[in-house]
Parts: structure tokens; C-alpha cells; sequence
């Protein structure tokens, strides 16, 4: 369906797997504690369950460094504005740890194997 609607030859897979996410935070969680957030950068889903707070970032591909770059500056901005969030970035590769920021497959992250939630 979506390559009836979008040129065969580029998709927007960033868009894609952040539907995904999407569709998985709502089965998760009440839609209202989910929400966006937009500073100078913007951060994908920000999902508050009590006093927690976990900030979650999805794109496609991290290995580019300025979209690896882009996505932590988004989440440290946010975090110093909402407080103290647990930080998850989902990508298709997933990649190890960095300033305080977990990172993982989409994959794993959908079968519950990282980042379950605040």
C-alpha cells in the first residue's frame, strides 16, 4: 500500500519505523502519556508513566554521524528542560551506549527486549 501512494524507489523508512513506534507506544501506554516535544531539536515520543519520564528517538539509520548527532543533541536539550528522563534511541542496527543514552534495535525494542518504558 505504501508504494501505491510513494515513489517506488525512495521511501521515507525514517517516517515508517517511527508509525511503528507509534503504533506500539499506544498499544503500550494511554494516548495521554504520549506525547512530542520541540525545542531547538525535537524529540519523537516523550512517554510519562507516573513520575517517569523516558524520551525515545527513532530513526533508520544511526551510522551517518550528523543523524547520530542531531538525535542525542535532541534528547540532552529535552531532558534538561522536562528533568531527569531515561533516554532510548531505536534505530534498525542498534548500537551500543553513549552519554547515558540506550540504544537499540526497533526489532528488539518491539519484542520487549530493551527500553520497556519509564
Amino acid at each position: 500500500m505504501i508504494r501505491s501512494v510513494k515513489s517506488p524507489r525512495r521511501l521515507d523508512t525514517d517516517s515508517i519505523a517511527e508509525n511503528i513506534v507509534a503504533m506500539e507506544l499506544l498499544r503500550r501506554y494511554p494516548k495521554e502519556n504520549i506525547y512530542y516535544w520541540k525545542g531547538r531539536g525535537e524529540v519523537d515520543f516523550v512517554v510519562v508513566d507516573g513520575d517517569e519520564k523516558q524520551l525515545i528517538q527513532v530513526c533508520w539509520d544511526m551510522k551517518d554521524s550528523g543523524t547520530g548527532k542531531r538525535e542525542i543533541k535532541a534528547l540532552m536539550e529535552a531532558e534538561e528542560e522536562l528533568g531527569s528522563s531515561s533516554k532510548l534511541i531505536l534505530s534498525m542496527e542498534g548500537t551500543e551506549m553513549e552519554e547515558g543514552i540506550e540504544n537499540s534495535s526497533l526489532w528488539m525494542w518491539l519484542l520487549g527486549g530493551c527500553g520497556k518504558g519509564p
